[in-house]
């Protein structure tokens, strides 16, 4: 079954206004990002296919970015459309609209947490080490924090990078959760970030 959302601008909120979300015991495999503008779609219906552009101007990165942030994920949340994200039709009345399917999740993946400036301790009893999943920044508002936070698409561009060279066909690694050692994350409050590390062992 196919899920449809967009999100759109709305000023004074956050990237709240971008929540997907699978059952639980599955998790978000993402299918495509398409975006339109919102003067040619009914706002109120925001889980229905509607027209999109047929230009391609979105930023590959963004679109990287955006479709690795959910998959793997029981929910996330994305950021509100900005001029920025786009290398062509720079329009203010932009949405987005993220395709996406729930799958079961993996019985045999491992998730670790470390808060900023801890380790992720990574262990294989059998086989190596493969990273599924890296995210250092934040996704959870109230992970490794006592003030929750609404910024939920905070995360470093190099993390996944970084950790798969680190850790993939290893029996054991050891992570820093570091800006200096993942890259500094961006869409940040001013609150700690964590690394979110999640493997199988093969």
């Amino acid at each position: 079954m196919f899920h449809i959302f967009q999100v759109w601008q709305l000023l004074g909120f956050q990237a709240l206004k971008g929540l997907l979300k699978c059952p639980v015991g599955q998790v978000i495999e993402a299918v495509n990002l398409n975006y339109g503008n919102q003067n040619d779609i009914d706002c109120s219906i925001r889980d229905q296919p509607v027209a999109v552009a047929t230009n391609d101007c979105i930023e590959w990165m963004v679109t990287d970015l955006m479709i690795e942030h959910c998959k793997g994920m029981n929910h996330c949340n994305l950021p509100e459309p900005d001029p920025a994200h786009f290398f062509c039709d720079k329009s203010p009345q932009n949405f987005l609209q993220y395709t996406y399917t729930c799958t079961d999740e993996n019985p045999g993946e491992k998730a670790i947490t470390a808060c900023e400036g801890s380790n992720a301790n990574l262990n294989c009893e059998q086989g190596a080490i493969s990273i599924k999943k890296a995210i250092f920044g934040r996704v959870e508002k109230d992970t490794c924090t006592d003030t929750s936070s609404s910024m939920l698409y905070c995360q470093s561009y190099g993390a996944v990078a970084t950790v798969k060279n680190l850790c993939d066909g290893k029996a054991t690694c050891t992570v820093r959760a570091t800006a200096d050692y993942l890259g500094p994350p961006s869409y940040c409050d001013n609150l700690p970030k964590y690394l979110l590390v999640k493997y199988t062992c093969e």
